[in-house]
């Protein structure tokens, strides 16, 4: 009898272990159910349909229909806002459509995941749209369809009060924020606010006819801005306009930082970085009021800092003499799917003639960079705003790594806050005063460097590099300033003891040499620079500063700079 007992414990247990198990892997989200289906997208749609079963069984009935109009069907039967939300990233934003349509809501009033109050539900579809947003995709709202009771919840009665006062909430938000808003509700119901019976298969689920009434409402969303609202736009290429921020202006390629066929000697991680736009600006004027871009890339950053900065444009305005950030936009990391993408910067300016400044991508490399105006208005080549030129070489720090956006990396900071031309050579991981460096920048036409040369390498690439380097420039260069800035605290030092032995270390190096470097060497100098605050918390992953790290950088580095620049007639 204990054997028995013994045995059916046993048996219970592993019943119990397994279901515990088949738990613990389910794929709540249902990320699995269009993974494959992502990966073969090729070309970005024109729009993704976000939703429920109402989007799925819709894909499925009229799927010729969709693939005439460009878009892909993501939605999944029974699924909640929640779960749409945490599917969000990858079933459209990574897909780079130019529209998300969300319907959704009807599973939270059936509480297929249990109870939640409606203004939760809401907030989840805010989120969405924040997400689209953030990533240049134009949020569509719809109304969740009419329906008289839920099938499969019974028990909670009559769903109309809560399907409306859902509604309500979806239209409030499209009139605030402007967004685009596909009534299906209103096409769908009948008298009673339940769906027409010529509509639905069940009382919420429409059949064929249903869909077809439904395609005809969202068409006639999707195709207004383009047929009413939006003018047609004109494109100019960035490279026609006024470039800025290069050390070397007459690269080959306008996008691209060094010109290979007349300096030599560059590694395959050289040539990558040096092939990135980071620090370049085009000056331009336009008395438009919409200011759009539209780029072609050789390759686009997938870095896991801001891709605002790393692979998107970042416009400003002068405003009563200052420059004033206007707006930015982002690409997606796919470059065969960001490629001709029309991204907008600013729209419903005041009218009048403005002087603008457009950053390009960090991280990225273009060939093509349209800047796109309504017809109608015109757009020209801008003046140089700054004055003389000076030569900013450094790290990753330099690049712009964790910046939020390409306008607020060091150089294009001390540029707006000085009226100097600081031009970005900054290559990530990759400045240790190599030969092949020297040998390009003592051909620079700038009136001055200024040196982040301390941050990458090792004491020991410090000691060979460093004297070699001011000697070749110097020999070319006779009189012009070499400032070296002493390297910035990093994050992770704070706790990690082998981090800050490596790092004192490096900076032991370069102060030793530095202190005899300012005596053997005129025109050489070293300042100090800070990108700390008390509490150690302007890093962004324990390397590189965030926003305000660099903004703190920048502010303690360009008095000095200046300071010195005066002795040599550059103010």
């Amino acid at each position: 009898m204990k054997k028995f007992a013994c045995l059916a414990l046993l048996i219970l247990s592993t019943l119990s272990l397994a279901a515990q198990n088949k738990e613990l892997n389910k794929d709540w989200a249902k990320y699995s159910r269009y993974a494959g289906a992502n990966e073969s997208v090729t070309i970005s749609p024109r729009a993704v349909l976000m939703g429920d079963s109402i989007t799925d069984n819709w894909a499925k009935l009229d799927p010729d229909w969709l693939r005439e109009h460009h878009l892909l069907g993501r939605g999944i039967s029974g699924q909640t806002t929640a779960q749409m939300l945490v599917r969000f990233r990858n079933d459209v934003v990574e897909l780079h459509p130019e529209y998300v349509v969300i319907l959704a809501g009807v599973n939270d009033i059936a509480r297929n995941n249990g109870f939640i109050k409606l203004e939760n539900v809401y907030g989840n579809i805010v989120t969405m749209t924040e997400l689209a947003a953030a990533h240049g995709i134009k949020p569509v709202l719809s109304t969740v369809l009419p329906a008289e009771v839920l099938p499969w919840r019974k028990e909670l009665g009559d769903p109309r009060p809560s399907i409306d006062s859902l509604n309500t909430l979806i239209k409030g938000l499209a009139t605030l924020k402007g967004y685009p808003l596909v009534d299906y509700h209103s096409a769908m119901k009948d008298e009673s606010g339940a769906m027409r019976a010529a509509y639905c298969r069940d009382a919420v689920h429409p059949n064929l006819e249903g869909y077809k009434v439904m395609e005809k409402v969202l068409l006639k969303v999707l195709d207004k801005p383009a047929a009413a609202d939006r003018p047609k736009f004109q494109f100019t290429e960035a490279s026609t306009l006024t470039l800025l921020g290069k050390v070397f202006p007459d690269t080959p390629k306008p996008y691209e930082r060094m010109d290979f066929k007349r300096f030599g000697g560059w590694t395959s991680k050289d040539i990558d970085l040096l092939e990135m736009s980071s620090g370049i600006m085009v000056s331009f004027k336009t008395d438009a009021p919409e200011i759009s871009v539209k780029a072609l890339f050789k390759s686009i950053s997938g870095t896991n800092a801001s891709g605002f900065a790393a692979r998107g444009f970042d416009l400003y305005i002068r405003e009563k003499g200052k420059w004033v950030w206007a707006g930015d936009c982002s690409y997606g990391p796919v470059h065969e799917k960001a490629n001709g993408l029309e991204k907008t910067l600013v729209k419903n300016m005041a009218p009048g003639m403005k002087e603008c400044l457009l950053y390009l991508p960090t991280y990225s490399k273009e060939t093509s960079v349209g800047i796109g105006i309504p017809e109608g208005y015109r757009i020209e080549k801008g003046d140089n705003p700054f004055r003389h030129r000076i030569c900013l070489h450094g790290s990753s720090y330099m690049h712009g790594s964790n910046t939020a956006r390409a306008g607020q990396t060091v150089p294009a900071f001390l540029s707006r806050a000085t009226g100097l031309e600081f031009c970005s050579l900054g290559v990530s991981g990759d400045c240790r005063m190599q030969p092949q460096f020297a040998n390009a920048l003592k051909e620079a036409d700038v009136d001055a460097f200024v040196f982040d040369a301390f941050s990458n390498g090792s004491d020991k690439s410090i000691e060979a590099n460093l004297f070699n380097f001011i000697e070749t420039l110097q020999s070319a260069k006779p009189g012009v300033p070499l400032i070296f800035m002493r390297s910035i605290h990093r994050g992770n030092r704070h706790f990690n003891t082998v981090a800050d032995e490596n790092e004192a270390k490096k900076a032991a190096m370069a102060d030793k040499l530095m202190a005899q470097a300012v005596k053997k060497y005129k025109d050489v100098y070293l300042i100090d620079s800070n990108a700390d605050d008390p509490n150690q918390d302007t890093s962004a992953d324990g390397v590189h500063p965030a926003e305000w790290g660099y903004h703190l950088w920048a502010e303690s580095v360009r008095g000095p700079i200046l300071k010195i620049l005066k002795k040599y007639g550059i103010k």
